[in-house]
């Protein structure tokens, strides 16, 4: 470099002082250049080195989950609870430890009535976040409903300290869990507190009726379901039972609305003594064609939300479609309502393995293997065929 071929110039007998002067000068000049030079290849390199860094891994695994959030939420908006809880699932396989995937689950859950299943994933999403008012609501949802009314209090009041702007969801709640348990004046407390926030939340006339049944006064029982038709047609039924001859002295104003409620983020569905249809061979010669074979799974599933082979039948079908991703969560809803329904993990695992995604589907034949432990022979050679891929 430029400053070693100075230094060789150094130690010259016959310099002067004024070169050394000089020499020492060109040397210091050229420490600072070559200093200069190195500072911008490592500017270049680095530049470069950013610019060729590969994503990670970790990051397209969240957006996998977030895609299975955002699309487990719309079926949730949408009343389609089954599917819904299945791209939860997925999402949580995705990760684990996504809290607000927990969230939706406990949502799914309590929408489908498996109230126990709801409070275990509130319990496990408040676990990692103590101040999850999603899962405090949805807990004291599902206490209500199995008859936890004091645990569902202690929720309802941690909402109303950590999160004020939840306040009106909590006053709900916490106002059924003091009627169920019979605190009918801390109840119609609590619902006024509710109104007096919110004037036009039909629901909460339609609760305070109730509370005003039960305490007695059957005058105002009836002007508060009057509130609540005029608000919400739901409840119009209820209110013109409630006004004819006789029906003051026997009305029977059922605490649970007509319907799904928004406030209370999801509501059981009517329950249906369907027959599960059974598993049947997916043909492309059914009489009425592809549409009418999807249709009328849909409708098998309409009917009975848990009709797990219904489910099975359109994963074929969306599988020969070449849907595979939503057959893969169809599958996952039949597995939902049958843990131990072998066909849907094999199915599933095929499926996971024509798009990649090999860990999936080894997991699948896992599981499979642990409930039919006799196919040992199939499963195993299935695995070896996924690993070589």
């Amino acid at each position: 470099m430029l400053s070693g071929c100075i230094e060789k110039l150094l130690p010259c007998p016959k310099s002067t002082p004024n070169m050394t002067r000089i020499l020492f000068t060109l040397l210091l000049f050229a420490c600072v250049i070559q200093k200069s030079w190195a500072q911008t290849d490592m500017g270049n390199s680095s530049s470069t080195a950013s610019a060729t860094t590969p994503v990670s891994p970790s990051t397209a695994a969240n957006e996998e989950r977030d895609l299975y959030y955002k699309k487990g939420t719309e079926k949730l908006v949408s009343g389609d609870y089954n599917i819904a809880r299945a791209y939860f699932t997925l999402a949580l396989e995705s990760d684990p430890n996504y809290v607000a995937a927990m969230g939706g689950m406990a949502k799914a859950e309590n929408a489908l009535g498996e109230h126990s299943n709801a409070i275990q994933y509130c319990d496990n999403a408040l676990a990692k976040d103590a101040r999850n008012a999603d899962a405090l609501l949805q807990r004291a949802l599902a206490r209500n409903k199995i008859g936890e009314y004091a645990k569902a209090l202690l929720d309802c009041d941690l909402v109303l300290k950590l999160a004020p702007e939840r306040k009106k969801e909590a006053l709900m709640q916490k106002s059924i869990a003091l009627y169920k348990n019979k605190d009918y004046n801390k109840a119609l407390i609590a619902i006024d507190e509710l109104i007096e926030i919110d004037g036009k939340s039909a629901e909460a006339y339609y609760h305070k009726s109730n509370i005003e049944l039960a305490i007695g006064d059957q005058k105002m029982a009836i002007e508060s379901l009057k509130k609540a038709a005029d608000l919400d047609t739901k409840y119009q039924a209820a209110y013109q039972a409630a006004t004819t001859e006789r029906a003051t002295a026997s009305a029977t104003v059922n605490f649970t609305a007509p319907a799904a409620s928004k406030e209370n983020s999801a509501a059981a569905p009517a329950t249906t003594t369907a027959a599960t249809p059974p598993a049947e061979a997916i043909t492309w010669n059914t009489v009425g064609g592809i549409d009418a074979m999807l249709q009328s799974y849909n409708q098998q599933i309409s009917t009975d939300p848990k009709a797990k082979t219904a489910y099975y039948n359109r994963a074929k079908l969306q599988q020969k479609m070449g849907n595979t991703e939503d057959a893969i969560v169809d599958y996952t809803a039949a597995l939902q309502i049958d843990p131990a329904y072998t066909d849907a993990y094999r199915a599933r695992a095929q499926s996971y393995t024509s798009i990649g995604r090999s860990r999936s589907a080894v997991a699948d034949l896992s599981k499979l293997l642990e409930i039919a432990p006799k196919d040992v022979k199939n499963i195993t050679r299935t695995r070896r065929t996924i690993y070589r891929q």
